[in-house]
């Protein structure tokens, strides 16, 4: 194979490589886009309120028996049930736990 044969057949791949490498690069980009927008999504829905919402009213002080009669305790309530979809895999399952625990009290006082 001579130079020029090479030189040709790298000419000819050229486009074809190079589009393949757009491609590789514009999809890399968009996943890490996704991932950033859904990062965002979940702090700004979610995460953010709930700290607010710990530091503002004194979450500690809530008791979870009076739920009905406490409107903090039902906002942190409602937090939790109308975002959920907003919280890592990690914090579902105690989102859930908590829920369950929450259920059995409230229909334990009735």
């Amino acid at each position: 194979m001579t130079v020029d044969k090479f030189i040709e057949i790298i000419v000819a791949l050229a486009p074809s490589i190079s589009a393949v490498l757009v491609v590789y690069i514009a999809q890399s980009n968009s996943r890490r886009v996704k991932k950033k927008d859904a990062v965002n999504q979940r702090l700004d829905n979610f995460y953010i309120p709930f700290m607010r919402m710990c530091i503002e009213s004194s979450m500690y002080r809530i008791d979870f028996t009076e739920l009905d009669e406490d409107v903090e305790a039902m906002n942190f309530v409602d937090l939790l049930q109308y975002n959920f979809q907003f919280t890592d895999t990690e914090t579902q399952l105690k989102v859930i736990n908590f829920m369950n625990y929450y259920h059995l009290l409230k229909y334990k006082n009735y």
